[in-house]
């Protein structure tokens, strides 16, 4: 796959959502859920929301870095215990805060259509992963993410989605539902 500056992410006033493209129900979320953000903390996966809630979930693409939408100062970064955490983005170049997406697997194989890698800049070979362990054996909410060398394993590939389709997906998610239930009742 080529290299990409991942799109859907960039210069979008809304920011973008970023899933794990073993399961797109959930997206990368800010760990503990409703802290504020000065409490920085793990970054997990846990099932996608909307609204306010959907905020802590939001991402936007700043050269190689990826800022957190609610506040902008802090950006997702490796830790040194190899786990990706948010941190204060620092104003020069900071290599564990620099990342390079690139689209995944085979561009013909219509399989992956979409998926993207999220790899280290600073050592290319490393790629954002699910904790397979959660991956292998559920549960998968909570899951928190971490750096792993890149072996085009669908626990290394991510969706990215700007916020106003996420929102406009739970819409029609939605929308089905109600009328297949009110279809059911009659």
């Amino acid at each position: 796959g080529g290299a990409g500056n991942g799109h859907m992410l960039s210069n979008a006033s809304s920011g973008g959502v970023i899933k794990p493209f073993i399961n797109e129900a959930f997206c990368v979320n800010l760990e503990p859920e409703g802290a504020a953000v000065e409490a920085v903390g793990e970054v997990n996966i846990l099932p996608c929301a909307i609204g306010a809630d959907g905020q802590q979930q939001h991402w936007e693409r700043d050269g190689l870095l990826l800022r957190y939408k609610i506040n902008r100062d802090y950006c997702l970064s490796l830790n040194y215990a190899g786990v990706i955490v948010l941190a204060r983005c620092q104003s020069g170049d900071d290599p564990a805060q620099d990342w390079v997406l690139e689209e995944a697997g085979d561009p013909d194989d219509a399989d992956y259509a979409g998926a993207w890698n999220i790899k280290y800049f600073t050592h290319i070979n490393f790629c954002l992963t699910v904790n397979r362990t959660k991956v292998e054996n559920g549960p998968l909410e909570g899951a928190n993410l971490n750096l792993e060398t890149c072996d085009g394993s669908t626990s290394q590939m991510w969706l990215l989605q700007p916020a106003s389709v996420q929102g406009a997906t739970h819409l029609v998610t939605r929308l089905v539902a109600d009328e297949a239930g009110s279809r059911a009742r009659k």
